[in-house]
């Protein structure tokens, strides 16, 4: 998954090497410094396959990335719900989502995270009883 360093999810037998990253395009303007298009992204691969998967939570209305200084990386949020990207849990529910949605680990695949929110917040509260009886 390129030079960055990636970090393990297992999944039962099989391990999935995943990163984060923030992107940004930097303007300056009369000696001022501006960020435009901030993206949150989650990046995941399965160990062996070739595809790799690119999760995009891009700035808008009511989107909340990081970067800026308002929150720390890897931070997504919307309507009052947050997302840790940072998280194993919560890149788990990812990868889980995108499964879900028909990604398969042998694409090369881009898909939008702000789709896929309510469908990982879903599967974190799902998780979130058994997660704290064991």
């Amino acid at each position: 998954m390129g030079r960055r360093r990636t970090r393990a999810l297992s999944v039962g037998q099989v391990t999935y090497r995943w990163t984060v990253s923030h992107t940004h395009r930097v303007e300056v303007v009369d000696g001022v410094r501006r960020l435009h298009d901030c993206s949150d992204h989650v990046r995941l691969g399965r160990d062996g396959a070739p595809g790799r998967l690119n999760v995009v939570f891009a700035e808008g209305p009511g989107r909340v990335v990081s970067g800026g200084g308002y929150t720390h990386a890897g931070a997504v949020s919307r309507d009052g719900d947050y997302l840790n990207l940072n998280r194993p849990g919560v890149v788990r529910a990812v990868l889980d989502e995108a499964l879900h949605r028909g990604w398969q680990p042998e694409q090369h695949a881009e898909l939008d995270g702000w789709a896929m929110y309510d469908g990982v917040l879903t599967r974190l509260r799902a998780a979130e009883p058994a997660a704290e009886s064991g």
